[in-house]
């Protein structure tokens, strides 16, 4: 958590100072070409002053670049064992439940939820959270009446997958070329069915 304030700051500091450092260029700019307007000096100090303000912009530009990219890095390497830890407990849940033919135990749920939660709203990308928050109400909707219909049955499976989705989009995958339930044929063998009934 320090570290990740710590470079924040860094950053709005580096941003600013490069606000700073603009305005001195172009004010020095300005001034330039007055002098040469009114000394008739030329266009050999316009030329030399336009080089070095288009060399001193590529550089803080690439700075700039470099220390997003670094800190899309460092949120890459917070998300990953977040969503690995995810795709572990459902996966694990989902396969012990249909070996079992019962459903996931709602006290290991509740456990994962509150260590996961937390998580999630620190390091998650937004896409995700929202995703995921839309699968929770699902879930909490079907709970709340005893058991799922089919339909909403339907609509949990196929919003488990909008999350999954949402997570490899956030570590960089395209997701192109993969069309509803895909993802869900990894692990639920009768998804034709599913995707059938939901159209």
């Amino acid at each position: 958590m320090s570290q990740g304030r710590g470079r924040n700051v860094r950053s709005l500091i580096l941003g600013l100072f490069g606000l700073v450092l603009l305005a001195g260029i172009a004010y020095f700019f300005v001034w330039l070409v007055g002098l040469a307007v009114t000394s008739g000096v030329g266009a050999a100090i316009v030329a030399a002053s336009i080089t070095a303000l288009a060399s001193v912009l590529s550089v803080t530009l690439s700075r700039r670049w470099e220390l997003r990219k670094e800190i899309q890095q460092e949120h890459r390497q917070q998300k990953l064992p977040i969503y690995e830890e995810f795709m572990a407990f459902w996966f694990g849940r989902l396969s012990k439940g249909s070996e079992s033919g019962g459903t996931v135990p709602e006290k290991e749920v509740e456990e994962f939820a509150r260590r996961f939660h937390k998580k999630l709203i620190l390091w998650g990308g937004d896409p995700v959270v929202k995703e995921y928050s839309q699968f929770l109400r699902l879930a909490r909707s079907a709970s709340s009446q005893g058991s799922a219909d089919k339909a909403q049955q339907i609509a949990l499976i196929l919003g488990f997958e909008k999350v999954l989705l949402a997570v490899r989009a956030d570590i960089g995958h395209a997701n192109k070329g993969l069309a509803k339930g895909d993802l869900l044929s990894v692990f639920v063998t009768d998804i034709d069915k599913y995707i059938t009934d939901s159209r």
